[in-house]
Formats: structure tokens, sequence, C-alpha cells
């Protein structure tokens, strides 16, 4: 039988604390944790069991075969004792296939429907057990993606519609693992849209899960006697205390026009699911160079255009590219690990549409990298040490100027993590964008031609900054913290020495000193309550 799992929760109330600053610092609005409501459970017990559920393979030609149960007992568990989701799949047949995947889903068990207050995909958790049969000789884990997905009544009440979606990576092991992950740590899909869950999220009626395996030959090998186990799926909605409104005052970091304020270092780059490639083209004004005429009221705009005419004979399954470059940048800003102070903005149109289409969506990536061997212990090569890279969709670009001002807590992980900025985010020292056409293989997005073309402008990075926040100039600590894989993570600007965090677990009890704390100090979200301060130390 499966073996008990203790479970993580967050703590009721895991707070920093903040008084008066002769004392200790002040906090960022990040520094808040706070409790969680549970809005649905599903144990596929009778009593919290989906009505439903499918399976499904994508790209397979009609090969490969699946199994969903979704009240599954072991044969061991001959009481049936603990019910659990199976989806097993016989990949045999699909022997050399490629590009292709398999997948499971069904709706989770919504217990407390009131439970939608946020229209920000942080404030939401998910929990969830997993177990894989069938890995490969050598394969440790699989590769997974649990999707998250809300549900909202269509127009006329006739049905439910999806209206938000989040794509969360996981890898199950032959052992039964318990996954906690918050919805930020995901990625969107290029069709649905975070401001449209903002707007709509208190509809919600629904909520389902879809695990998607691509290419699980990868792992599981072309056989049969592949599965995947899962239990107790829960979504948590955090419960964050009112906070009054706070001022913020933008400091550019940097400010791309691509007239006097150009970027260098100009690539382009495709790939296609076969061998018929896309053609790319990429420019702008680099190094003061005659500036173009494309961009907003006809001043110089980096232009990346994708000529992908020769799909008419043989068209993939999926092709994009992009263009990158970088320019200037003041990275002494790179001053706090809260995501929610630093802003992009960026003006983008597209040419080229197909016939019928007014809109699609592309992607701006941004790459921070921090000096070779910043991360610990080093390595054996010269390159910069990969921070992290955040995706920014650029949604409903038609061919009309828009502007786009978007906070990089809601930009998606695309790789590196959040964890590895919290740690290194001082360290900054190289940022670089990109900016793709991801669906160039979609006829109905861009026809099969040459004119397919994604156009910026006016790029600019912003330092969000509260009124009374530290900029560098002050003599006091800032004080900021945010939530990493299940930890608080505390970071502060202060003389190495200079200042001692400590704890309490009772703020009219005694402070003691927290060892060895230093910033980046990880503490632990579960089990009893503590409060945190920054005390400057006493000199003779």
């Amino acid at each position: 039988m499966k073996t008990t799992i203790a479970r993580s929760t967050l703590p009721k109330t895991a707070r920093l604390c903040a008084g008066a600053l002769a004392l200790f610092a002040g906090l960022s609005l990040s520094a808040q944790t706070v409790s969680t409501n549970t809005i649905s459970l599903t144990t596929f017990e009778p009593d919290a069991a989906p009505g439903w559920s499918y399976g499904y393979f994508y790209s397979n030609n009609g090969l490969g075969t699946y199994e969903n149960n979704r009240a599954f007992y072991l044969p061991e568990d001959v009481d049936m004792t603990n019910a659990l989701y199976q989806f097993g799949f016989d990949l045999t047949d699909l022997s050399g296939t490629l590009g292709y995947g398999t997948g499971t889903g069904a709706p989770l068990t919504v217990t407390d429907p009131s439970g939608f207050v946020s229209g920000n995909r942080a404030d939401y958790i998910i929990t969830f057990d997993a177990r894989a049969e069938g890995l490969a000789e050598g394969q440790t884990s699989g590769n997974a993606e649990m999707q998250v997905q809300f549900y909202m009544p269509n127009a006329d009440a006739t049905d439910v519609v999806r209206n938000f979606q989040v794509n969360l990576p996981f890898q199950p092991t032959a052992e039964w693992t318990t996954f906690r992950i918050a919805l930020d740590e995901g990625s969107l899909p290029s069709d649905v849209s975070a401001a449209a869950f903002e707007t709509n999220y208190t509809a919600t009626t629904q909520l389902r899960f879809n695990v998607n395996l691509h290419e699980p030959h990868n792992q599981f090998d072309y056989d049969a006697g592949n599965v995947l186990f899962l239990d107790n799926v829960k979504v948590e909605a955090i419960n964050r205390p009112t906070t009054p409104p706070v001022t913020l005052t933008p400091v550019t970091m940097a400010e791309w026009n691509f007239d006097d304020k150009p970027v260098g270092n100009v690539y382009s780059y495709q790939w296609s699911q076969n061998a018929n490639q896309p053609v790319p083209t990429a420019g702008n004004n680099p190094n003061g160079g005659d500036p173009n005429t494309v961009g907003k009221d006809g001043s110089s705009g980096w232009f990346f255009n994708l000529d992908n005419s020769t799909f008419v004979s043989e068209k993939p399954d999926w092709a994009g590219g992009g263009t990158g470059g970088n320019g200037p940048v003041d990275f002494t800003l790179f001053s706090t690990n809260d995501l929610a102070r630093y802003r992009v903005t960026f003006d983008a149109r597209v040419e080229g549409l197909a016939s019928d289409r007014e809109t699609t969506t592309t992607v701006l990536q941004l790459h921070m990298d921090a000096p070779d061997d910043t991360f610990q212990p080093a390595d054996e090569d010269a390159n910069a040490d990969f921070v992290i890279r955040l995706d920014v969709p650029i949604s409903q670009v038609s061919s009309n100027w828009q502007t786009y001002t978007v906070t990089l807590d809601k930009a998606n992980v695309g790789s590196g993590s959040k964890a590895l900025f919290a740690q290194h985010h001082a360290a900054i020292t190289g940022l670089r964008t990109q900016w793709q056409i991801e669906n160039i293989a979609s006829e109905a997005d861009w026809g099969f031609d040459a004119e397919n073309t994604l156009i910026i402008d006016n790029f600019k990075l912003e330092r969000l900054f509260a009124e009374g926040e530290n900029t560098g100039g002050g003599t006091g600590p800032t004080l900021n913290a945010a939530h990493e894989n299940g930890q608080l993570v505390l970071n502060w600007t202060a003389p190495e020495g200079a200042y001692t965090l400590q704890s309490t677990e009772n703020l009219g009890g005694e402070w003691s000193d927290v060892d060895g704390a230093t910033s980046g100090y990880a503490a632990p979200t579960i089990g009893t309550m503590r409060f945190f301060r920054l005390v400057q130390e006493q000199t003779q």
C-alpha cells in the first residue's frame, strides 16, 4: 500500500514583523506571509472523486493506447482503503515516432466555491501526490506537466468555458512524492490571458486538472506498462491581509528607443519541426547607424521578419524564430528580489497576419546573467552564470501600435528560477532581450508568405520604489521576503555584520538571533509561527 506522506502546509501566520525603524527594517509588500484556505480537495475516494475523466494522444497518427481510472485501488489494497487516479499508456506501436504526447485529466472537487478571492495566480497553490511506474532503465523520473484549469459559464450560461490555465512542470519518480507549487511558478498557454482572469476570476465555477507528457518514450521507452498515479489533489487560495495602496515611483534601469538609444549584438534565429525552416531577418539601429522608419511615429524600430513561404510545400507541425540583443542597463537598481518592483514597457505591432486574422500572440524573453562563478561551487567554464529567463506574452498584438506594461511578477519563468533571482539579483550584470514569433507554422495566423513581421519600439525597464524605500542613499536597511519553493526567503540590504536577523514566536516575548543568517536566509513555512526583524548592532 502507499506510504503515508507528511504534508507540507503554509503556517497560519508566519509573518515578518515591522516596527520602529530605529530597531529594525520596515517591509515591502512581499514580506507578508499569510494563511491559506482550501477551495478544492480531490482524494478520489467516493466522497471526493471526479464524475468523469479522459485520456488522449496527440500527433501519433492513431497509434498508442491508454486507460484512465479515476477510482483505482492497488492490487495489494484488498480492503479498498485508498483510491487513486491511474493513467496507463502503451507506447509499443509508436516506436520511432517523435513530436507526439499523451495525457489525462478530470474535474476537481470544489469544496469552497467562494474561495476564488484573487485574480492573481500567485495567490493559489496546488498540492498533489504522484508516482510513476515503467520508467526506462537508468531513468529516475519522468517529465510531466500539471495543467491547472479554471472554468466559468459561457455567455448564455449553457456550458462552461476555460477562462484560465497555468502549466506546471513536475518530475514523478518511482516513489510517492508530494508536489506543492504556487501557480505563479508556471507558464501560461498562448491562448489564455492573465488580464482576462484578473477581470473574471470571481465567475470561476469549476477547476480541472490535466497532466500532459510530451514524448514520454524519453523516460519510459516505447513499451507497455507505463503508469502515472495521482492522489490528494488540493488547490488552496492564499488569504493575504489587506494593505493600503502604495505609491510607487519608477526609476529607469534601461531605455532603448532604437534611435539615439540603440541596442547592439543583434542576432536572429529560427526553429522547425522538420527540415523546412523559416527564414529570419532582423534589424534596428545598432551603434548609432542610419535609422529605419518602421518604429512608432516613423522613428526607428526593432523589427523581426520570418519568411515561411516554403511551408506551402511541406508544413511543419511547429516552427518559430526570434531576434535578440542588449543595450545599456543600470544594474545597481537590481536591489530587491521582489519581481513586482520591476516593470517593462514597450510598444509593439505586427504586419502580415492572415487575411481573416486581426491579432496574434508573440513573446518577449528577458535573460539575466551574473558573472562567472557567482554560483558556488565554481564551474570549469568561463561563461556567465545564468540566473533566470522571464517570458512576457505579447497578447492580442495587431497591426496597430499598442503599449504593453507588465510587472515582472506577472511574467512566466521560462528557465532558471525565482529562487536563483532571489539569491543573486544584486549580482546581475547581464540583461538580454529576445522577441519571438512562436506560431509561424500557423497558416491561420500568418499565412504562408514572406510578409510576417513583429516590430518593437520604446523598450523600457524600470525599478519601482515605494515611498520611503531605501534607494541606496538612505541609512536604514531594506528587508524583503518572497515565497520560493515552499520557503520564505528573506533578503536585506545592509552592511555585512551591521545588522543581525532575529526571530520570535511571540511579539511580546524574547527575541533571539538566527545563528549564521545572512541575506538570502530561507525560513521554513511549516510548523510554529515566527516573526522576524533586523536589529542594528551596538558599537561601544
